[in-house]
């Protein structure tokens, strides 16, 4: 058997701390030590580390946030690699997780939003511009508008009211004015209908220059439109009167 630190013929070392004799595969490897080990056991030296880990949380913080900054092109590679390659198993992890706790699950997303509120409106906004183009990806956006309104009534009618108010606000700084008079002679002119699609069902007033884009409220700029042209249209320019020019309102 070895002495007190060094090896053994049976390849064994005694610890430092624990003072037990084990094989030296127990025993990390340091070139500086006696024998080319460490002389504490791995189990010795890890629940030291994890000790002084605990003592010092603001070191190994600073410590952990500077291998992060030195290795983040490397991190968001490899991160992105084993998404591709674990993407269901991730997705089948995720759902475990929501339908065994869904109120975790949505205070973790409420969390989340919050914290990065920007950057992802900044993205929707992005992916919208990209697709607003497509007919397919517009008639699905109104689809989930729709299913949101009944899924979730109370918070739809809250996201009305909030946007009429910020609608007034824009209407009461925006040029001109036109009279109810005005508006029942654009609907005759139209026969009550969509100038778009041609419903007659949900017909409502839409500015064909938009008030945020700084669009009048003369009856000149005014259009009917059914709800779910009004809201595929949302705050774009578009003229869809076939007489576009015409100015006898009465």
């Amino acid at each position: 058997m070895s002495g007190s630190h060094g090896c053994s013929e049976t390849l064994s070392k005694r610890c430092t701390k624990c003072g037990e004799t084990k094989p030296l595969g127990e025993f990390g490897i340091r070139k500086a030590g006696k024998g080319g080990r460490q002389s504490q056991c791995k189990a010795c030296h890890n629940a030291a580390a994890n000790q002084n880990r605990l003592d010092n949380p603001d070191a190994y913080k600073a410590i952990r946030k500077r291998f992060y900054q030195r290795h983040a092109e490397e991190r968001r590679v490899s991160s992105r690699e084993y998404g591709r390659a674990h993407k269901d198993e991730r997705a089948a992890r995720k759902k475990a997780r929501r339908l065994a706790d869904p109120e975790a699950a949505r205070a973790r997303d409420r969390a989340d939003y919050i914290k990065h509120r920007e950057s992802k409106l900044a993205c929707a906004a992005r992916y919208y511009a990209k697709h607003k183009g497509d007919p397919e990806f517009m008639a699905k956006a109104v689809e989930n508008s729709k299913r949101y309104r009944i899924k979730y009534p109370e918070k739809a009618k809250a996201r009305a009211k909030n946007a009429k108010a910020k609608y007034r606000s824009r209407l009461h700084d925006a040029r001109g004015s036109h009279t109810t008079a005005e508006w029942r002679a654009i609907l005759a002119r139209y026969d009550g209908a969509c100038v778009k699609c041609g419903s007659e069902q949900d017909i409502t007033l839409d500015h064909v220059m938009p008030l945020a884009m700084g669009g009048t409220d003369f009856a000149t700029n005014l259009q009917p439109l059914c709800l779910s042209c009004n809201c595929s249209k949302q705050d774009k320019y578009i003229d869809f009167r076939p007489d576009a020019y015409w100015s006898d309102w009465t």
